[in-house]
């Protein structure tokens, strides 16, 4: 049975599946539903809410996608105050890294979902942590090592970033923080490629697992890309866990 539409936040249900079909992602986890699901009133117009879902669910170019997606992950964040605890268990449910595993994660901004819960998770059962660092325009990310004495510093856009005197590392499983997702992999960014440039730099050298950290109402049909766009291998929301097949097109 359903919960009690509130205007309050909410205590999610976390689901015990080890990983779920895509299918799970689709209506009624739409944006419109879960966002009137959680927080019907005032604070967000019935009508503003079925505008935000059309612009979401038709096919439109990166640039109007951007702006439409980044009002809607705001409103979910909103909505789901334990989204990242959430992730975190149906992560640690559906994923096994190998022990000696290097993850790369980030500092959440902008409405970002929160990857905390999940870092202390994994820092807990031994695996080292890394942050990225903007080196420059049009490279790679670079990663450092991140330990709970350290504190991460504002670089480039305001990000929370790695210093550039932390050790350096090579991680195994990066992190991927997103506006949107499609049913088969790729991520909508902020338009600057660093994180395509990036998994595509380090999967020229061995594998690397990217997953991306979402709410289940950012899925969209499909993500406008190009040749240098660089799809995800699992989704991980605080609905559940999809694994893409990277070798399908």
């Amino acid at each position: 049975m359903a919960p009690t539409c509130t205007c309050r936040p909410v205590r999610i249900h976390v689901p015990t599946v080890v990983a779920v079909p895509l299918a799970f992602f689709t209506p009624p986890l739409t944006f419109s539903h879960i966002v009137s699901f959680y927080c019907r009133g005032p604070a967000r117009p019935s009508h503003e809410v079925e505008h935000t879902r059309k612009n979401l669910d038709r096919s439109v170019d990166k640039t109007t996608l951007r702006r439409e997606a980044q009002s809607a992950r705001r409103v979910l964040h909103r909505a789901l105050p334990e989204a990242g605890r959430a992730i975190a268990d149906n992560f640690l449910a559906a994923i096994k890294l190998p022990p000696a595993a290097i993850v790369a994660g980030y500092v959440a901004m902008r409405f970002e979902a929160d990857p905390a819960p999940l870092l202390a998770d994994l820092r807990k059962s031994g695996h080292a942590i890394a942050l990225p660092r903007v080196v420059a325009k049009a490279t790679p990310l670079a990663f450092h090592l991140w330990d709970e004495a350290r504190r991460p510093v504002s670089g480039a856009y305001d990000l929370l970033e790695a210093a550039p005197g932390w050790p350096k590392a090579s991680p195994d499983v990066v992190l991927v923080p997103l506006l949107a997702f499609d049913d088969v992999g790729y991520r909508l960014g902020y338009g600057g490629g660093y994180y395509d440039r990036t998994l595509r730099y380090l999967r020229e050298k061995r594998t690397v697992l990217a997953i991306g950290l979402g709410f289940s109402g950012q899925r969209v049909p499909s993500i406008p890309r190009g040749a240098t766009d660089e799809r995800l291998d699992w989704l991980v929301s605080e609905a559940g866990t999809v694994k893409f097949d990277r070798a399908r097109a």
